[in-house]
């Protein structure tokens, strides 16, 4: 087992392994296929995207910021 962790850690490389850990396994894996599939072709998506999440993150903590931390009480 250690062997193909081994493998696997020297063909995908410490950053994908590091944000495989902090996005999550679902994202890390569209976006390792959406290169696989598409190469280079659709790295211009990145200059829309990139700034998207930026906004959204931020919007995000500052509801957090906000709110205190405390969830809302709409019963979801």
């Amino acid at each position: 087992m250690k062997r193909l962790v081994d493998l696997f850690a020297k063909f995908v490389g410490p950053a994908a392994l590091t944000a495989a850990g902090m996005i999550g396994a679902g994202a890390v894996a569209t976006r390792l296929l959406s290169g696989a599939w598409f190469g280079f072709d659709l790295l211009w998506v990145a200059l829309y995207v990139i700034p998207m999440v930026i906004f959204t993150l931020d919007s995000a903590s500052r509801v957090a910021v906000v709110s205190g931390g405390r969830q809302s009480d709409s019963g979801m």
